[in-house]
């Protein structure tokens, strides 16, 4: 018999169970079986009188079991309503606390994002292993509620993982920054999400002009820009003395 039946279930079985004992307890053939045994505890019964008298002492155990049980769970339901159980604390992992470099002010913006994407996850998995604990916990009266909002939390996880992997693919062609625009909007599914995404990404685009406003170029920069000039020939050669490098007008040997 399972415990995890509610007090009001319990209480009914018992009652069938004292129907049961007091129809047997009326039968003549009980009755008779009995006084046989009163008259003599030894007494070997037969016969009808022996199944009979088996079938009562079967009801008589199992109304035992089911008082027994009975009190238990009233006992159990007493103690919860005065001492609810604390609730369960979610895990976590301690390699979560770690920063990457952050509080050095040099973090690693691609690891911190990562960090904070599994945070995300985890967080949404430990909700459904709550609501796990929470069915295999219960009275079996309540567990079918309980079931109910366990499916509920797989149902939010699943979306969770499938928005998580859409950023995937908006960090791929557009950067992270609009992603952080797009932060609760659902990847390009339909004409109103497409135009968030085109939203998200203008939105990112002002930002990073304001992030880095336009200077004046160095020389540098605007030689790097024009590209690498053509190499220039060498002179040479000198008729006078037959060297690279110079032009006869320019010739620095005296002819001798």
């Amino acid at each position: 018999m399972d415990i995890d039946l509610a007090s009001d279930q319990l209480g009914s079985l018992v009652d069938e169970a004292s129907k049961r004992l007091n129809a047997l307890l009326e039968h003549k053939n009980v009755k008779a079986a009995k006084v046989q045994l009163v008259t003599d505890p030894g007494k070997i019964l037969t016969g009808q009188l022996r199944e009979a008298y088996a079938q009562y002492m079967d009801a008589v155990r199992e109304h035992q079991q089911l008082l027994h049980l009975l009190t238990q769970r009233m006992l159990l339901e007493q103690r919860e309503r005065v001492e609810p159980a604390p609730k369960r604390q979610r895990m976590v992992l301690p390699d979560y606390d770690c920063d990457f470099g952050a509080s050095e002010g040099k973090g690693n913006k691609s690891l911190i994002g990562q960090r904070q994407r599994l945070v995300h996850l985890h967080d949404v998995f430990a909700d459904v292993q709550l609501k796990w604990r929470a069915v295999v916990d219960a009275p079996a009266a309540n567990r079918a509620e309980r079931a109910e909002a366990m499916e509920e939390a797989v149902r939010k996880t699943q979306e969770v993982f499938e928005q998580q992997a859409k950023e995937l693919v908006i960090a791929h062609h557009h950067g992270w920054d609009v992603v952080g625009q797009m932060r609760g909007t659902p990847y390009a599914a339909t004409e109103e999400e497409q135009k968030a995404l085109k939203k998200a990404i203008k939105a990112a685009a002002e930002s990073r002009k304001v992030a880095k406003p336009p200077g004046k170029a160095q020389p540098a920069q605007v030689a790097a820009a024009a590209g690498p000039s053509a190499p220039k020939a060498p002179k040479g050669p000198c008729y006078k003395c037959n060297a690279m490098g110079h032009w006869a007008k320019e010739c620095p040997n005296p002819p001798k």
